[in-house]
């Protein structure tokens, strides 16, 4: 599909409650009221920052006050967290 693409492989280890986000680009390209992308470092911290069984619809939430007009692409958004 992607002949070009080059990916690597890495190993990590988790404990019982880490946590794995996914989110589509929709997430960090949405324009901001200042008609700048929020950016995946923006992104990265609200993630960090939120706590609790519904961070992703808080960090939903949150994004769509931040977002300027109507959405221009999808946003998704998966949450696993490992219970050992």
């Amino acid at each position: 599909m992607f002949d070009e693409a080059t990916y690597t492989n890495e190993q990590v280890t988790i404990s019982t409650g880490s946590r794995l986000t996914i989110f589509s680009d929709g997430a960090f390209e949405l324009s901001t009221s200042g008609g700048q992308p929020l950016g995946f470092d923006r992104l990265a911290a609200m993630i960090a920052s939120s706590h609790g069984s519904d961070r992703l619809s808080r960090i939903v939430s949150e994004l769509e006050m931040l977002r300027d007009g109507e959405p221009e692409d999808d946003l998704t958004m998966l949450e696993l967290t490992f219970h050992g």
